[in-house]
């Protein structure tokens, strides 16, 4: 059984989606300090209920489309968390080369990059590459005393890698 405290969780803009024809992603350029993700495969289901002429109801199902859904969560800390915000907004110009930077993102004019995820643990490395960030929470509780995120994403399905990171 692995330890969950030993799980890396890497993230790394993709050139285009799912790195291109490919389909090889991104190597990962960041660690996430993270709570134990949640990722999953999901296979749609095609069912051929076709009539021929035979006392049957359905005659075959298929595996249909194959996509990754999961979740990312953690402390807040804005130079890993700006990759998912970037996802959502897209692309950004820098306005002055000086600081404070001025950064403005315009809606719709680009499409935002896409991540690779790379999950591991002690037993076994995922690749998830071509996510889309869907959702993005960020909390803070004066309780508490630290901010925290969440970021569902979706994308295609999952790669079983050999070695570390």
């Amino acid at each position: 059984m692995p330890i969950s405290v030993l799980t890396k969780a890497g993230i790394g803009y993709e050139s285009s989606w799912a790195g291109g024809t490919a389909g090889t992603g991104a190597v990962p350029s960041m660690l996430l300090p993270v709570n134990p993700p949640t990722f999953t495969e999901q296979i749609e289901q095609v069912l051929d209920n076709a009539i021929r002429g035979v006392a049957a109801k359905d005659f075959e199902a298929y595996a249909g489309t194959i996509r990754a859904e999961g979740t990312l969560e953690g402390p807040f800390f804005p130079e890993e968390c700006g990759y998912f915000i970037a996802c959502i907004l897209g692309t950004t110009t820098t306005g002055t080369s000086t600081a404070p930077y001025a950064h403005a993102f315009t809606l719709g004019t680009t499409t935002p990059p896409s991540l690779t995820v790379q999950l591991e643990d002690q037993q076994r490395k995922f690749r998830y590459i071509g996510m889309r960030v869907n959702t993005f929470t960020l909390r803070f509780s004066t309780a508490e005393g630290a901010a925290t995120y969440s970021a569902g994403m979706i994308g295609q399905r999952a790669d079983v890698l050999g070695g570390s990171y």
